[in-house]
């Protein structure tokens, strides 16, 4: 994997390093690093991340529309927050503009990071490849769509998408991949009284 920090502090960015220094080396990823806005963005467009660490305050710029030049210029690529405010309301914000997670700096483990990143790569691939099987059917179909709930482990994540995005075209199908630490019925049960 390549992710692309995009950082001003280059202490952070040595605690970043040192951070990942108690993970197995087979889950490292390779990092190029940014201190400005306008140099993560020339790294973008040159493509190849698979996913951006991102602070969204830089010399540059500042706050969400960090975020929002980001997505703009590659709106497939996962971006996660390491910010060092505890924020709730700009988390909210920052997830409701495309980010994949939201981060503190200091209180992030090797491990969590690691998970963070994996998780986000592997939503956003099951994401972009819905949206390539959806869009025929979503144009030949203006009904309402069924909706299959599959918890699977993650490391049954692949082949649970494989396994259902065949029906998909056809069927007009939602599917949910809950992929949590909980009983299935839980996770049913939450995402039925969240609507």
């Amino acid at each position: 994997m390549r992710v692309l920090h995009i950082e001003d502090d280059a202490g952070e960015t040595r605690l970043l390093l040192e951070t990942l220094k108690d993970v197995p080396q087979s889950m490292r990823w390779e990092t190029a690093r940014a201190a400005t806005l306008e140099q993560g963005l020339a790294l973008i467009r040159r493509g190849g991340f698979d996913a951006i660490l991102l602070d969204l305050g830089l010399p540059d710029s500042q706050g969400l529309a960090t975020l929002q030049a980001v997505r703009h210029l590659d709106p497939e690529v996962p971006v996660i927050i390491l910010s060092g405010l505890e924020d709730q309301d700009l988390a909210v914000h920052a997830l409701h503009d495309g980010a994949q997670d939201y981060l503190v700096k200091g209180r992030i483990t090797g491990s969590v990071l690691v998970r963070v990143v994996t998780n986000s790569i592997a939503r956003a691939r099951i994401h972009i490849r819905l949206g390539d099987v959806r869009q025929p059917a979503a144009r030949a179909l203006a009904a309402w769509s069924k909706v299959r709930l599959v918890h699977v482990h993650p490391a049954e994540h692949e082949a649970a998408v494989n396994r259902h995005l065949a029906g998909l075209a056809k069927a007009c199908d939602m599917v949910v991949l809950a992929c949590l630490d909980e009983p299935a019925d839980l996770v049913r049960d939450r995402l039925h009284r969240a609507g």
